[in-house]
């Protein structure tokens, strides 16, 4: 065999052999993408069953509004709660945009910096219900008392409502402390693969 014909087959080796490696680095790349968005399914949940039931409270909160937009003690809590829960839908839908953006094609880091970024809001969310909840609660139950069962809370309540603003601290601080003392560990992990995956990668 000629000198020109052995470099015409080393080279056509070496492209399969190229082919072979991308091929296999993608299917690295698909298995471990897919590990990592099955760590993160527990947490896409939360943020879908959270993002219809605002919805739904938002779509109540309309009705609610327009049958009491005269009344000042009325409509200033179901503006309040209305702000909530749009704050709410934007925070689940940038969440979910993030996580579906992130799949095979992501480089790693991005996806590292996206996760993190996912974990710093839940931690800020979280954090967040110490204020939420004493606040809202009130709204809440005026509320609901006005537009579901037809009744005035300030009449019912009227020397209940700060006592239950002090009942809604304890319960807030009580979820809060369970959050912090039970956390999804999954998000943790998912982080912690992508480092693998990254040093894999570095190496190749």
């Amino acid at each position: 065999m000629e000198m020109h014909e052995l470099i015409n087959v080393w080279k056509a080796y070496d492209q399969k052999l190229d082919k072979y490696l991308k091929v296999n680095e993608r299917l690295l790349r698909e298995v471990s993408f897919g590990k990592v968005r099955s760590l993160l399914r527990e947490f896409k949940f939360t943020q879908i069953f959270e993002l219809v039931c605002n919805a739904l409270f938002t779509i109540f909160l309309m009705g609610y509004l327009i049958d009491n937009y005269a009344v000042l003690k009325f409509l200033l809590p179901g503006l309040g709660l209305l702000a909530l829960m749009v704050w709410g839908m934007y925070w689940n839908i940038t969440a979910l945009d993030m996580m579906a953006r992130t799949d095979v094609d992501t480089p790693v880091i991005v996806a590292q910096q996206r996760i993190e970024k996912l974990k710093m809001r839940e931690r800020i969310e979280r954090n967040a219900l110490l204020v939420i909840i004493p606040v809202f609660w009130i709204a809440f139950m005026i509320v609901f008392f006005k537009g579901v069962l037809n009744l005035d809370f300030y009449v019912i309540f009227k020397g209940l409502i700060w006592s239950s603003f002090a009942g809604s601290i304890i319960v807030a601080t009580i979820i809060v402390w369970f959050l912090k003392k039970f956390p999804d560990k999954k998000m943790e992990q998912a982080i912690e693969f992508l480092d693998e995956i990254k040093a894999i990668e570095s190496n190749t």
